[in-house]
């Protein structure tokens, strides 16, 4: 079963349901496309086909005493919801320069890779926002595949304007 976790942002609602438990390194939420001016009333709005917007590391078992976040219900995990999701993040650089790769974060598994491929767009970047940068990631209306995200290191594939 997964939680769902209600985030007042303040001048909106966001949702995402919680797939696992990963200890010291947080939960993983699975964050819902959808924003909402007013708090949702029906949880079974959020069946597992509701799309996606990333998926993100959260210290919830912290965060969850705090008045921006609610647990609202539980629900039953899809097949896809119960895999844990693979990450990528950056390599490091000077501030000049693009870095030379990606580290693609399966479980507890790193792989380096020197350029992203169309796949690996898809995966949600590692690290753990703050409730601003989540904020923000809705306020601009962005997602892993989001050429504003992408363009920050090197891809295997040529991006176009509808990534």
């Amino acid at each position: 079963m997964g939680q769902i976790v209600e985030i007042n942002l303040g001048s909106f609602y966001c949702y995402g349901i919680c797939t696992h438990d990963l200890g010291k390194q947080g939960h993983v939420l699975r964050m819902f496309a959808r924003k909402l001016g007013k708090p949702a009333d029906d949880i079974s709005k959020f069946s597992s086909d509701e799309p996606v917007r990333m998926v993100i590391h959260f210290p919830l078992r912290y965060a969850k005493d705090e008045p921006e976040i609610r647990l609202i219900g539980r629900r039953r995990l899809s097949r896809i919801e119960a895999k844990l999701p693979k990450f990528r993040s950056l390599g490091l650089a000077r501030h000049d320069e693009m870095p030379k790769g990606w580290w693609i974060i399966d479980g507890d598994k790193e792989t380096w890779v020197d350029a992203l491929t169309h796949e690996m767009a898809g995966y949600s970047d590692d690290g753990f926002p703050n409730l601003e940068a989540i904020k923000d990631l809705y306020d601009r209306d962005l997602f892993p595949h989001s050429p504003e995200l992408l363009c920050r290191g090197p891809l295997a594939f040529q991006m176009t304007e509808k990534q």
